[in-house]
């Protein structure tokens, strides 16, 4: 790109942001004088960053839109919440980046909890972009929610490798392999839920049936009957066995 083409693409990009601030300040402004807040109680300054990232991948580049992510949505400080980083250097499928543990901290969890969940989660960004913890106040507003019915919850926000430094199928391979993991650490998966938004709901179905496929010795297609069938023959053909989770949500 030359000189001249550059600096039409940084204007472009710059006067795209200004109008989409305008927008997202008379939306403010609107709920202000109506008495509304945000359907999920997020602060105007992170419904600002969410709204900006689709004017930052339609104009800028995916390295605009990380940029973007990690300085105005990940560095949003949330005190309720307790985050305890997983290094990347934790499992093998090459790009991993940090995933994260998040839960509330230990005063506002539930006493006597009549249940224990974790929730393994992936973000969205079109497999590209995206950070574990760009949705901290969402995963504050759920913890909150299961915590006045006295569930107590954790959060596996997983950074799984993205394109294009790695292309498909890393992304895949990574969650198989986190899902594997955390079934161990927790002795099964009758507890365990999968969920991811946008590329991370993707991933979240795709991951499953690549999981069952694996099991039932299969590449690709319907393999239920498959799997089923090989359950008892798993362990002597050498394959990873899959424990399908508690529930799988797509956003």
């Amino acid at each position: 790109m030359d000189i001249l083409g550059a600096i039409e693409h940084r204007v472009r990009l710059y006067s795209a942001l200004a109008a989409g601030t305008a927008a997202h300040a008379g939306t403010q402004l609107y709920r202000a004088v109506n008495g509304q807040q945000h359907p999920l109680q997020w602060p105007a300054g992170q419904e600002w960053s969410v709204s900006m990232m689709k004017t930052l991948f339609t104009v800028g580049s995916y390295n605009h839109w990380r940029n973007f992510i990690k300085l105005g949505m990940v560095s949003y400080p949330v005190p309720e919440l307790e985050i305890t980083r997983v290094p990347s250097s934790t499992f093998s499928t090459p790009g991993f980046r940090n995933s994260w543990w998040v839960s509330l901290k230990p005063a506002k969890q539930p006493q006597n909890p009549k249940a224990s969940l974790v929730l393994m989660y992936l973000h969205g960004g079109a497999f590209m972009a995206g950070h574990p913890l760009m949705y901290k106040p969402a995963y504050r507003l759920w913890l909150q929610q299961l915590a006045a019915q006295g569930i107590h919850m954790r959060i596996l926000a997983v950074g799984y490798p993205l394109a294009p430094e790695h292309p498909f199928p890393a992304a895949l391979h990574a969650v198989a392999e986190v899902y594997s993991w955390l079934v161990g650490q927790l002795g099964g998966s009758e507890h365990l839920i999968l969920a991811g938004d946008s590329a991370g709901a993707n991933l979240t179905i795709s991951s499953l049936a690549y999981m069952r496929d694996r099991a039932a010795g299969t590449v690709r297609g319907p393999a239920a009957a498959a799997a089923v069938a090989a359950a008892s023959q798993q362990q002597q053909q050498g394959r990873p066995a899959f424990s399908p989770p508690l529930a799988a949500i797509m956003i």
